[in-house]
């Protein structure tokens, strides 16, 4: 009876167990499971009441269909929470890959950019042949295409590639000093890019076939890695179209100066002495100036060709306009009008008589000049005629006509002689 008891308690007491771990801790469910399953047994091996073991069956019944639908939720819960943190990772997949594609996106617009930039600098370079509008659009090009802190300042080489000319707007100030002039020297030598990384300074030199043909030199932000591939390449694709351009600029300048100049003196050919002396006449109306026009003569010279040859006579050619260049300013300007006739138009010229005692200086270093050779001396002379404006006529063309009569009264008078129009203008009328 006893144990009957103490078996009943214990099944009652195991029982409450059950239900409270069914309940409260449904993990632990197999170990209530366990628990139904002893204590019936236990109440079927002491020959409890069939009740009594009944209710102990269906405990546990129960309790293995609730560990069954439990176990079957959780399970369930679990794949649900897989597809949640799945979705996730594929969301969040797909904003890693969009966030990738507006990087290349946005990388790619300021390729684009950048390109647009290069391609407008070789745009504007091809519709430019002017050396100084060249050395200007340079300037332009690099503040636009690189990094610049401060003005940028072009250089250009000459023959014996041991100094430097620095040009443009940035060759004014600070942009000749010997730091700057060492640091071109250098880029030039080596034909690459020097940085100075205590400055921050780049002289980039520009080099075409080989042949460096002057350079800049820039100074970038203090926070730029001046050895960055990126900003490397950017300075090598410049280079390389500035190249291009400032010699284009250099081989018009020098077709310019080859079409506007005589080949033998190097002084200035006919139609541009005229084109020149036109645009002085506009000057000379604005500010209410004056000008001289002188035309000279070499006396007898194709005898001299005849006698001595045509190498004596381009050597006479030569050493006159070589005078000529000597006794004016540098903002006059002389000219060869073909065969042994020169011209020269004297800017400011207010004082008549001034201007005809330099000419007469001129007249008289012609004279003194030895030619030829010490077993062979020459000697030559000149004629000259000088007319003023607007003294003497309000017309370029009128000028020189009447500076032209003047010359020819100094070869009819004896020549080796300076006419002033003014004094045969009577004459003549």
């Amino acid at each position: 009876m006893t144990i009957s008891i103490f078996v009943n308690g214990f099944t009652f007491l195991m029982t409450a167990i059950n239900l409270w771990l069914l309940i409260y801790h449904e993990k632990h469910l197999l170990i209530g499971i366990a628990i139904t399953a002893v204590a019936g047994i236990s109440a079927l091996a002491i020959n409890l009441s069939i009740y009594t073991a009944g209710t102990q069956l269906v405990l546990l019944i129960v309790s293995v269909l609730v560990f069954i639908i439990k176990n079957k939720l959780i399970v369930e819960k679990r794949i649900r929470e897989n597809m949640v943190n799945e979705n996730l990772i594929k969301e969040k997949n797909k904003v890693v890959k969009l966030e990738n594609i507006k990087n290349r996106i946005t990388n790619l617009e300021q390729g684009i950019r950048k390109v647009l930039k290069f391609y407008g600098v070789t745009r504007e370079l091809a519709g430019i042949v002017e050396f100084d509008d060249m050395i200007t659009h340079l300037e332009h090009s690099v503040k636009l295409c690189l990094p610049v802190t401060k003005k940028v300042m072009f250089f250009l080489t000459s023959p014996e590639l041991n100094k430097v000319e620095f040009v443009g707007a940035g060759s004014s100030g600070d942009a000749n000093s010997e730091y700057d002039n060492e640091l071109a020297l250098r880029a030039i030598h080596n034909r690459k890019l020097e940085i100075a990384g205590e400055t921050g300074m780049i002289a980039v030199p520009l080099v075409l076939m080989s042949e460096v043909i002057g350079g800049f030199i820039i100074r970038v932000p203090n926070d730029t890695e001046l050895t960055s591939p990126v900003l490397l390449l950017d300075i090598e694709i410049l280079a390389n179209q500035l190249s291009l351009g400032v010699e284009k600029a250099r081989l018009y300048s020098q077709v310019q100066r080859i079409s506007r100049t005589d080949g033998l003196t190097g002084l200035h050919r006919r139609h541009y002495f005229f084109d020149r002396m036109e645009e002085e006449i506009v000057r000379a109306k604005k500010y209410a100036t004056n000008f001289a026009v002188v035309v000279i003569d070499i006396d007898h010279f194709k005898k001299v060709n005849d006698t001595h040859g045509h190498q004596v006579g381009d050597e006479i050619l030569r050493g006159i306009a070589e005078i000529i260049r000597e006794c004016i300013y540098e903002t006059d300007m002389a000219g060869r009008f073909g065969g042994e006739e020169f011209m020269i138009l004297l800017r400011r010229a207010d004082d008549p008589a001034g201007v005809f005692r330099k000419m007469e200086w001129l007249r008289n270093c012609v004279e003194r000049k030895m030619f030829g050779n010490i077993m062979e001396p020459l000697r030559v002379t000149i004629s000259i005629g000088i007319a003023f404006y607007p003294r003497d006529d309000q017309t370029g063309r009128k000028v020189w006509q009447l500076a032209d009569q003047a010359l020819l009264h100094s070869k009819n008078t004896g020549r080796n002689r300076t006419t002033d129009y003014l004094t045969i203008k009577n004459v003549i009328d």
